[in-house]
C-alpha cells in the first residue's frame, strides 16, 4: 500500500491480503468505511473530516475506530495511534495536506510525516505474510516501488480521473496483486472520492458529499 502527496493533492492506496476476510462497506454521504467482520477489524476508511486510513495488521478495530471517529487531521490521528499498545502493525494516514507512515511493533518505532513525497508499506514482517515466498514479496515491492515513483512523477500533470486511474492499474496487475488480494482501495482525499473492488471484481467509486 502506499501515499503520496504533492503540490496540495493527496491519494492513498493499496492491495490487502486478508484470506477469509468478510468484507463490508460502511459509512453514510460524508464518510466511508471497509470492515473485515471476520477480525472486527476497520482497516480502511475516510472520514467526514477527510482524514484517511489504511491498515496492514492482524489487529482488532479499536484504534481504528477511533481515529475514524475522533480524529480530524493526520497529526491527530499520529496521537491516537502512538498512544496504543499496538502489536505489528504498518499505518498509512493522509489528510488534504500531508501524510505520514507509522509503523507499530518494532524497536525503535518509526512515525514519518511529509507534504511533498510518496511512503509505500510493504508487508514483509508481519504475521500474515510469513511463510510466503521471499522472492514473490520482493518482486511485488519492487514492483510496486517502480510504480509509485512513476505516479509521482507523472503527479503534477494527471487530472483527478487520471491519477485514480493510474492507482487503479498499478493495483491490478501481477505480481502487485496476488491470489490472496481480497481488497483494493484508491482513496482520493481531495475529491472525496473512493475507488474499490473486492476479490478480483469489478472497481466501484463512491463520491462522499463536504461537509
Amino acid at each position: 500500500m502506499a501515499a503520496v502527496a504533492q503540490g496540495g493533492r493527496t491519494v492513498l492506496f493499496g492491495n490487502l491480503d486478508v484470506v477469509g476476510a468478510r468484507w463490508k462497506h460502511g459509512g453514510g454521504a460524508n464518510n466511508w468505511t471497509v470492515e473485515n467482520g471476520a477480525q472486527d477489524a476497520l482497516p480502511v476508511a475516510l472520514n467526514d473530516a477527510g482524514l484517511a486510513q489504511l491498515w496492514l495488521t492482524n489487529e482488532d478495530g479499536g484504534c481504528q475506530r477511533e481515529v475514524f471517529s475522533t480524529c480530524r487531521d493526520v497529526h491527530s490521528g499520529l496521537v491516537c495511534v502512538e498512544r496504543e499498545p499496538l502489536g505489528r502493525c504498518q499505518v498509512l494516514l493522509a489528510d488534504t495536506e500531508r501524510i505520514a507512515r507509522i509503523v507499530c511493533g518494532s524497536e525503535p518505532g518509526e512515525r514519518e510525516t511529509r507534504a511533498q513525497g510518496y511512503f509505500v508499506c510493504e508487508d514483509v514482517g508481519l504475521e500474515h505474510a510469513i511463510g510466503a515466498d521471499e522472492e514473490a514479496l520482493s518482486l511485488r515491492s519492487e514492483r510496486m516501488y517502480e510504480g509509485v515513483e512513476d505516479l509521482y512523477a507523472w503527479f503534477p500533470i494527471l487530472d483527478n480521473e487520471d491519477l485514480v486511474e493510474r492507482c487503479r492499474a498499478l493495483l491490478s496487475q501481477e505480481p502487485v496483486r496476488s491470489e490472496d488480494t481480497s481488497l483494493s482501495v484508491v482513496i482520493d482525499i481531495q475529491e472525496r472520492r473512493v475507488d474499490c473492488a473486492v476479490d478480483g471484481g469489478q472497481w466501484k467509486t463512491v463520491w462522499l458529499k463536504s461537509q
